[in-house]
């Protein structure tokens, strides 16, 4: 599925570097794999983010919820290692650690070969084939790991997002949210224990947020560590282990969503009253709007 030509691009990408990328190892359920400090971000004079912290651990799904203007994406991109200090504007404080080691001190293949962002559109300048776009995945693994592995993970990949019987379409023939789930798949062929979604349920249907959010939560079960950008209260209660609520640049509340989710504190976050009831059988908060 990988054709020779993507492999000889991931190789010519890594040629420059001075030593092969390290190979990841694996953190241990339970322990952090991302801890942000104090965290502040200011661009244009305004304050995005204002002394977040923010823990995430292997083994676990967490999930950033919270209005619009927030934070989310913001904290995900700063956490991710994408927001360097230059882009910060004046950022004043702070701390992040990517496995134990500020996201700067990686070289790109070797962040890449740890964590895996799925940002909010994907922008794609070329009409590469479905297949094509997700085996771009395995990139960072080129000259580390086991070429015969590719095909395998990348059909896996495909098959899970159900996006297998799209592999020779062009990316711009797609619907919304079959780029959605295409780009979804190519995070997953990536490979990495470190998991960052930015809102990857926007454009899908019950049935594919369903498959997105399962998938996500079967990673953290195996001890992977996945960040999720949701506005869907209801799919964040069902599926995070903990929610982070933020509220103009700051952590509203954090914790298990059936300790922090109070009508209270979502109506005043939020601006509209709601209310929080327990799903008849399940017991997982429901959050409906008072209208």
């Amino acid at each position: 599925m990988i054709s020779n030509t993507l492999r000889r691009r991931a190789r010519a990408a890594l040629a420059p570097l001075s030593r092969p990328p390290l190979r990841p190892v694996p953190v241990p359920p339970g322990e952090p794999v991302v801890r942000a400090e104090g965290v502040t971000v200011r661009r244009g004079g305004r304050v995005l983010l204002d002394g977040v912290d923010l823990t995430v651990r292997a083994g676990e799904l967490l999930a950033l919820v919270g209005p619009n203007g927030a934070g989310k994406s913001t904290l995900l991109s700063a956490v991710s290692g994408d927001l360097t200090a230059s882009a910060r504007d004046g950022a004043d404080g702070g701390s992040v650690r990517l496995f134990d080691r500020e996201p700067t001190s990686w070289s790109p293949p070797e962040l890449a070969l740890r964590r895996a962002v799925l940002p909010q559109e994907a922008v794609v300048g070329f009409p590469f084939s479905v297949a094509e776009l997700v085996a771009m995945g395995r990139a960072p693994w080129a000259g580390v790991g086991d070429p015969a592995e590719d095909d395998r993970i990348v059909a896996a990949a495909m098959a899970g997002t159900g996006v297998s019987h799209l592999a020779d379409r062009r990316f711009p023939t797609l619907s919304g949210g079959e780029r959605a789930r295409v780009m979804f798949a190519r995070v997953l062929a990536q490979d990495t224990q470190l998991l960052m979604l930015d809102e990857p349920t926007a454009a899908l249907d019950i049935h594919h947020q369903e498959l997105v959010l399962t998938i996500a939560r079967t990673l953290a079960r195996s001890g992977g560590a996945v960040i999720v950008v949701l506005h869907d209260l209801g799919l964040a209660a069902a599926y995070a282990h903990r929610v982070a609520i933020l509220s103009q640049g700051r952590v509203a509340a954090q914790g298990p969503p059936g300790d922090v989710f109070t009508a209270p504190l979502l109506s005043d976050v939020y601006r509209h009253e709601v209310e929080v009831l327990p799903h008849p059988r399940t017991g997982i908060p429901l959050v409906v709007p008072l209208r």
